[in-house]
């Protein structure tokens, strides 16, 4: 979907005063340079509104100020970006100048979109296109209505999208605009795909390939023609879709490339696999991972997600079932990371329309500004709500197929199998069991994520945790030749916990000691109290931790340079959560280490009062 500018003003009428006409002149500039250098526009916009605020030229200072807004959209900056476009709609309001309205208020369209405000994005682009209408201005007609169908589109309301979209091709067409008529067929074809319409789908997408090759928009050319072979592949039309990527490699030959984009190479891949042999679904593999390894870099989710799908199918087509597995892993992490960054990005939305919204002064505005950033932030607990739904349901979904390869791998274990085979299985058990345990990790952070309260905490006796955690650990201890003591007082201490929580932060701090102490190492569990708390230590004779790590310890999904001496897995999820559960009883986790001087974990918890003891 694409969204676009509208034309500059033309300049005032001469004759005028010298600074009037250099106003002008600073704002046609700026204009020019808006999109090649979106820093020198800003520093000619500045210059063009402090010489129109001195003169008093308030169509100057709008224009300076629409064009700034335009800039900040460009560069991101959307909390400037409104205030500068909000401002300058005022101005043009007052004056009358309806065409400046008009561009203002597409940047005010522009900015709500990438805010996540459709409602009023929508309300920006459908005012500008009612001045463009009544000024019969074809190609601002057009824009908006290009504009307003991608905003439905995005909103799922596809018949309004499909009927905008359609309109701008009438308008697009009348206009003789071959680069706007090439956008809106493909555009419209992208959506009735989404809509299942494939036939009438791939005729559009076919019409924006042919129209593309004709004005020699090659970049362009590359996504119909991905889209159209999509298409074709689901109308069962393989060899057609095969000729559709062989045009796209030939756009990518014209366009001086060194090798092909990663969603042509991903649709190349998915043409390829239809042949169904062996060296077919080879190919298929090499060019997805290879396309992968580019999104990674830095790419667009729907084609890394994509991909991700496509990987995973074809590893399991292929009979590398933990090859699929390790696959579904990075999609899950990758699913995971766009959570986070949603969030977050919602987050920055929010405060930016609060920022706005405060610069209102009257006392109506106040009051809708309040209203405002309530349904904001409503929306933003239903999104949490929605991410936390998902990442559980995610996690549990992938628990069941878990299961049953676990399972099916148990049963290949007790056949006759030859030494070969076996290895196999237990490579395949191995990557399952790696995925469980990074499934169960993801579940226990989303409960806390979905809990985020405080535990409710008993006097708990450390005594019997202690005797299970030696029970547990003494054979893997025994194993890597580690002395496991505990020492201190703890068959006397009770603290204040939540048992299933205080076994798992035990369990965390305990399993790393273990797994990160080298052959021949010590262990040593004590506990003691220390005035009103109780204090657990876990030292061990590891690696140690250098300063600069120990700063990033704790947050999730850090890996550090420390390997774990046997073997074992790590996502970096454990002390994250460990730290959480034991804030959550009102305690605490500190870790004092040097390089080479092994580390010490100390797990802070309240002791009962003497009389609850």
């Amino acid at each position: 979907m694409t969204h676009t500018e509208t034309e500059p003003y033309a300049s005032a009428e001469s004759p005028r005063p010298e600074i009037l006409a250099k106003v002008d002149a600073l704002n046609d500039a700026a204009w020019e340079a808006r999109t090649r250098d979106p820093g020198e526009a800003i520093q000619r916009c500045l210059e063009a509104w402090r010489l129109a605020v001195e003169a008093r030229y308030a169509d100057g200072e709008a224009y300076a100020r629409s064009t700034l807004g335009l800039c900040h959209w460009i560069r991101r900056n959307y909390r400037e970006a409104l205030q500068e476009a909000i401002a300058a709609r005022s101005l043009f309001e007052q004056s009358g100048n309806r065409m400046g309205l008009a561009r203002t208020l597409n940047v005010v369209g522009l900015t709500f979109w990438h805010l996540g405000d459709y409602a009023h994005a929508l309300e920006g682009f459908m005012g500008a296109h009612r001045i463009y209408r009544e000024a019969n201005h074809l190609a601002g007609m057009a824009n908006q209505m290009g504009n307003i169908a991608a905003i439905r589109a995005t909103m799922g309301e596809y018949d309004g999208a499909l009927e905008a979209y359609r309109e701008s091709i009438r308008i697009m067409e009348a206009a003789g605009n071959q680069h706007g008529l090439s956008d809106a067929v493909h555009n419209t074809g992208e959506t009735l795909a989404r809509t299942g319409q494939l036939e009438e789908a791939r005729e559009y997408l076919q019409r924006a390939m042919d129209l593309k090759a004709s004005i020699s928009d090659w970049s362009g050319f590359l996504g119909s023609a991905v889209s159209t072979s999509q298409a074709l592949l689901q109308l069962g039309r393989v060899e057609e879709a095969e000729a559709c990527v062989d045009a796209a490699y030939e756009a990518v030959a014209r366009l001086g490339l060194e090798k092909a984009p990663p969603h042509v190479r991903v649709a190349r891949a998915q043409v390829v696999a239809e042949r169904g042999d062996a060296t077919a679904l080879a190919g298929a593999i090499e060019l997805t991972e290879g396309a992968l390894a580019d999104l990674r870099e830095g790419g667009e989710w729907e084609v890394a997600h994509n991909a991700y799908i496509l990987l995973s199918d074809l590893c399991e087509r292929s009979g590398d079932t933990a090859k699929a597995l390790r696959t579904l892993r990075g999609l899950v992490g990758m699913q995971r990371e766009r959570f986070s960054e949603d969030s977050a990005r919602q987050v920055r939305r929010l405060q930016v329309a609060f920022d706005v919204e405060q610069n209102r002064a009257a006392a109506d505005e106040e009051r809708r500004r309040r209203e405002e950033l309530d349904d904001l932030t409503q929306e933003l607990r239903r999104l949490i709500e929605e991410k936390d739904a998902i990442m559980g349901t995610v996690s549990h979904d992938l628990q069941n197929p878990l299961g049953a390869i676990l399972g099916f791998a148990g049963l290949l274990g007790e056949e006759p199998l030859t030494s070969e085979q076996k290895e196999y299985v237990r490579d395949i058990r191995a990557a399952a069991n790696e995925m469980s345990s990074i499934l169960g990790d993801l579940l226990r952070m989303n409960e806390l994520d979905v809990r985020s309260g405080s535990a409710d905490v008993v006097a708990t006796d450390l005594a019997p945790l202690l005797a299970e955690m030696m029970r547990r650990y003494a054979g893997r201890a025994r194993s890597k030749g580690i002395d496991l003591r505990v020492s201190g007082e703890s068959a006397d201490l009770t603290c204040l916990a939540e048992e299933r929580s205080l076994r798992r932060v035990v369990d965390n701090l305990v399993s790393n000691a273990v797994k990160y102490t080298p052959k021949g190492g010590r262990v040593e569990l004590t506990a003691r109290y220390e005035g009103a708390t109780v204090a657990f230590d876990v030292t061990d004779t590891g690696p140690g931790i250098s300063e600069e790590e120990r700063e990033r310890l704790f947050r999730p999904f850090e890996r550090l340079t420390a390997k774990p001496t046997g073997g074992e897995d790590s996502i970096g999820l454990g002390l994250h959560i460990a730290r959480r559960l034991a804030r959550s009883m009102g305690g605490d986790i500190l870790c004092e280490s040097a390089p080479g001087k092994g580390s010490t974990f100390t797990l802070y918890l309240r002791a009962p009062p003497v009389d609850s003891a």
